[in-house]
Order: C-alpha cells, then sequence, then structure tokens
C-alpha cells in the first residue's frame, strides 16, 4: 500500500486513514505563541480523561475547564454554541493520538478583495 500523500501513476493516492499526531510529541505550550486558554487546558486534562476511560468521546471546553464530555462531536458543537456561544468554547476528540488539519494554500494570502486604505 502506497503511503498517504505518495503519487502513483502521476496521480495523488489518498489515504485511507487520516494523519494523526501523537498530543505528547506537540511543542510545549509556551512555545506555540498564545494558544487559547481551552487548547491548554485539553492539553493538560488529556490524559486524565483518557486515564478516566473517556478515550473516544469528545470533550467540551470553555472558560479554562472541561465544561462536558459526549458521544458525538455534533452534540458537544451544539451544547457549546448554546451555552457558551459569546464567550468562546472548543470541542476536542479525547484521544491518544489527535488528526491533524491541513488549511488550504488560499488560506495563508491576503483577500483578494481586501482594500487596505
Amino acid at each position: 500500500m502506497a503511503r498517504p500523500g505518495a503519487h502513483r501513476e502521476g496521480r495523488f493516492v489518498k489515504s485511507e486513514t487520516p494523519p494523526v499526531i501523537d498530543i505528547t510529541r506537540l511543542p510545549p505550550v509556551d512555545d506555540v505563541g498564545r494558544p487559547s486558554p481551552e487548547w491548554q487546558t485539553f492539553r493538560r486534562e488529556r490524559d486524565r480523561l483518557i486515564a478516566e476511560r473517556h478515550e473516544g468521546k469528545w470533550a467540551l471546553l470553555s472558560r479554562g475547564e472541561v465544561v462536558g464530555l459526549f458521544e458525538a462531536e455534533g452534540a458537544a458543537r451544539d451544547d457549546g454554541y448554546r451555552r457558551f456561544f459569546e464567550a468562546g468554547f472548543l470541542v476536542q476528540p479525547v484521544a491518544t493520538y489527535q488528526p491533524t488539519v491541513r488549511c488550504p494554500r488560499w488560506l495563508y494570502f491576503a483577500c483578494p478583495t481586501h482594500v487596505t486604505l
């Protein structure tokens, strides 16, 4: 089987599984700029949540604390919007390996309709 991102006969081969990273391999919180309080809380509490057998659930975090655990991502997100819309919140899977997200290249460039005065 070809590794993710490999080319076969000039065509891109899509991975069957999304890329993931062991959260313990991430740089310390202080080294990544100014992460949100929710992300700092998740990194601090993740091992405890896994030890308490919550792996596979979705954590809802707001204002620096874990405020709920849910079976489905949508349920966590809906509760977050209902309870913390203005304060902000984070929904993260409780897992040893976290999914990685790659932003499209166009996201890194300035909007072409943006006008600087």
